[in-house]
């Protein structure tokens, strides 16, 4: 299945340095998207946040699985680059990240999540969260994640991004905009999504998807 996409991600302000917390993949060919937004120490956010998404995509570009099968194939695989990439920490306890994916495949949107980030599908004006509402911190190692499906159809907007994209600003102006440009471009979707959280100095990262 086909879409017109777009990502964006903001820098976190830590302690007057800009550091990137999260991080987007999205292969066009396999159909997916993900996001992964570290929680723990600031020196590890890069090692971490590469480790689940290089983890997820190859995991599931190298799957003989198909469907279900194939995408918790595919989080198992991110579940072992995580911890394998924290084998030479001094750290007692690995580090985690809040991840986030969509499959895009026969006619349905896949939804994986495992955190407090989020995945909504925008149809007719009408938004639908296929993620669970938590204040859970615990991510991809300590939380278990969450599945959800949903079918889409051509026009449908795919939205995720951490909990920090959707904040209550920038939901009232996705709101406002989507109502005033209902085929509003991925691109100043994610702008709009991202703007608020990096006038604040926070990080965050979203994904726009137009199903075709």
């Amino acid at each position: 299945m086909l879409a017109t996409h777009h990502t964006r991600f903001v820098a976190e302000d830590v302690r007057g340095r800009p550091l990137v917390r999260a991080g987007v993949r999205v292969d066009v060919d396999l159909g997916i998207a993900c996001i992964a937004n570290a929680v723990g120490l600031p020196r590890l956010w890069g090692r971490t946040v590469n480790a689940a998404l290089d983890g997820f995509v190859e995991g599931f570009r190298t799957s003989r699985e198909s469907g279900r099968a194939r995408v918790d194939e595919a989080v198992r695989h991110a579940q072992r680059s995580l911890k394998q990439s924290a084998e030479t920490l001094i750290e007692r306890m690995v580090p985690d990240v809040a991840f986030t994916a969509v499959v895009l495949n026969d006619g349905h949107v896949h939804a994986i999540n495992a955190g407090t980030s989020r995945i909504y599908v925008h149809r007719q004006h009408e938004p639908k969260r296929l993620t669970p509402r938590t204040d859970e911190t615990a991510g991809l190692l300590r939380t278990t994640p969450t599945h959800a499906s949903e079918a889409v159809a051509p026009g449908d907007l795919v939205l995720l991004g951490t909990q920090s994209a959707f904040s209550v600003r920038a939901i009232g102006k996705l709101a406002s905009l989507l109502d005033v440009t209902p085929n509003a471009t991925p691109d100043a979707i994610t702008k709009l999504l991202v703007e608020p959280a990096e006038s604040a100095g926070v990080g965050a990262a979203a994904v726009a998807l137009r199903v075709h």
